[in-house]
This record gives C-alpha cells, structure tokens and sequence, in this order.
C-alpha cells in the first residue's frame, strides 16, 4: 500500500457512513410520515393535501384534550434536575390514546409517562364531518425535586 493508498480508503469509508447514515435519516422519517410503527392502519387518519399524515403539536393536542392526567412518580422517588420526556401517540377517531412510545427516557420516566397518557381522552377531531384518527406527540416537564411529570 502507498502513501495515496490510506486517505483514499479513508475518505471512501467516510463517505460510505455518510451516505448510510442519510439513508438511515430518510427512512425513519419516512416511517414516521408513513405511518409504519403500528398504529392506525386499519382506519382513517389525518392526512394533509398531499396524502401525508399529519402529526399534531403539544399544543394542538392539548387543546383537544378532554382528560388530562399528569405523570406521577410512586414512593419517595423525586426527579433530581429537570427533565423533558416526549411520548408519541395515536389517537382513534373516538378519542382515545390507541398507541404510544417513548423514543428516550429514564424507564421510570418512560412507564409512568406512558402510563399517564393511556388515561387521557380526546375530543374526537372530524373531517367533513367524519371522525378520523390522529398522531401527536405529548411532552411531559419534570421539575427538580418534583415527582410529577405536568404537560
């Protein structure tokens, strides 16, 4: 191997994890937008004029909201700085959460995060008079030295 041999290789490999790292990219928001991690498949959703799912914001899902449940942490467990944990969902068109993750979290924060948001209802959202499903995502704000989790 030469000395022009190396960075050639080098650079080669580089733009080899570039290029699989945007495909990567593509691909998960690609699912995101397309729907694929399991939720509503089986009845209408909220799509834009170019047919693509719609995701609603914090706010937008707050608004809807006709039960609202804060996370809570059990015993004498108390959050330590402040913390932020987003939970997506799917809500069916009668307003109930059908689906829910968390991408990253404390499992602590994570389970009572997802457990909260299984218990809150929606307002059925109505397109052309038909209710259809929507996703969001829901942003639960830990504060240091609480042990509740406030939307």
């Amino acid at each position: 191997m030469d000395r022009f041999t190396l960075p050639v290789i080098v650079k080669r490999s580089v733009q080899a994890w570039l290029l699989l790292a945007l495909l990567s990219f593509t691909c998960n928001s690609q699912a995101i937008q397309e729907n694929v991690w399991g939720c509503g498949q089986d009845e209408a959703v909220l799509k834009d004029k170019r047919g693509m799912t719609v995701w609603l914001t914090p706010q937008q899902l707050k608004r809807l909201a006709l039960i609202v449940v804060n996370a809570t942490l059990q015993g004498q467990t108390c959050i330590t700085h402040k913390v932020e944990v987003s939970v997506d969902v799917y809500v069916d068109a009668k307003g109930k959460v059908k689906c829910s993750r968390v991408e990253k979290a404390h499992p602590l924060l994570r389970s009572v995060s997802l457990e909260a948001v299984r218990k809150w209802s929606f307002k059925p959202t109505l397109v052309n008079g038909n209710p259809v499903g929507v996703f969001g995502r829901i942003v639960f704000y830990f504060q240091q030295g609480s042990r509740e989790g406030v939307p």
